[in-house]
């Protein structure tokens, strides 16, 4: 008999993609990193993204790529957003 290779499950790769924002709000709430850091690093950030993206999309069409890349810089963007408002709100 043949051995059959089992498909790979990608919603686990999205998903911890989804949970990045998360990790970004904790680590400046957690002082470990200063919004002003992330937004003056913005690019590397993109760039990270879009290799991320290019790596678990499932098929190697750009569509799949930027509909991957987009919502995850987008959620990035609003990630740093939300620290700094909270970073900024909290006493000193």
């Amino acid at each position: 008999t043949a051995y059959e290779i089992p498909k790979r499950d990608w919603s686990s790769d999205v998903c911890s993609s989804d949970l990045s924002p998360v990790l970004i709000v904790f680590l400046q709430l957690v002082g470990a990193v200063r919004p002003r850091t992330l937004l003056q690093k913005w690019r590397f950030a993109v760039m990270g993204i879009f290799v991320v993206a290019a790596v678990i999309t499932p098929s190697g069409d750009p569509i799949s790529l930027l509909a991957l890349a987009v919502p995850m810089s987008v959620m990035y963007g609003l990630a740093v957003l939300i620290g700094w408002l909270l970073v900024r709100k909290r006493p000193a």
